[in-house]
């Protein structure tokens, strides 16, 4: 997928964001000082909105690299979606949800389905893997010694305190749909 334009000047950016997304990627000096902080995200309900495109790794693939004494290395597929991540909320205006507890919806749109013993035919995945991935990758990064090396949606996914996960099926534009609001 191509580069998308800044929604100001026209010119490529560094991040990739679908044709159908709300998202709208600017670079921050086509900006304007009062359209410096704002977010480009579709949230009529206050709540922040991200478009991540691509299928998150399960859990099994986030730290499939081991190093020699047992230490776990996250996988590279893993590291590629933390990249979408990190791009998403970039296009996004860089919002932080740091104070209170969260509520959560994800859709992840998966390109392939499956058909149950019973003939009940769902998404290939299952809910429960992606959850913690998606989660883990939208807090900040910290090194071995607990110092933030990248900023991300929110300090700790502690803070989560509702979720809502829903899988759907699209071949054409496997994506994954993050909501985040502030648990009233």
């Amino acid at each position: 997928m191509d580069p998308t334009p800044c929604a100001i000047c026209g010119k490529p950016t560094p991040y990739v964001v679908h044709a159908d997304s709300p998202l709208q990627p600017t670079h921050p000096e086509c900006r304007d000082d009062a359209q410096s902080n704002k977010a480009y995200w579709d949230a009529p309900d206050e709540r922040i909105h991200l478009v991540i495109d691509g299928c998150p790794p399960g859990w099994g693939r986030k730290n499939r690299k081991y190093k020699a004494r047992g230490s776990k290395l996250l996988s590279d597929e893993y590291k590629t979606f933390c990249d979408y991540v990190w791009a998403a909320w970039m296009t996004a205006g860089k919002p932080r949800l740091d104070k209170g507890g969260l509520s959560i919806e994800i859709h992840v749109y998966w390109k392939r389905k499956r058909k149950l013993d019973d003939g009940h035919v769902t998404a290939y995945a299952d809910v429960d893997a992606v959850t913690s991935v998606v989660l883990d990758a939208l807090q900040d990064k910290k090194d071995k010694a607990g110092n933030i090396i990248e900023r991300c949606l929110f300090d700790n996914d502690m803070r989560v305190e509702s979720k809502v996960v829903r899988k759907f099926v699209d071949k054409d534009h496997p994506r994954v749909e993050v909501w985040v609001g502030v648990d009233s």
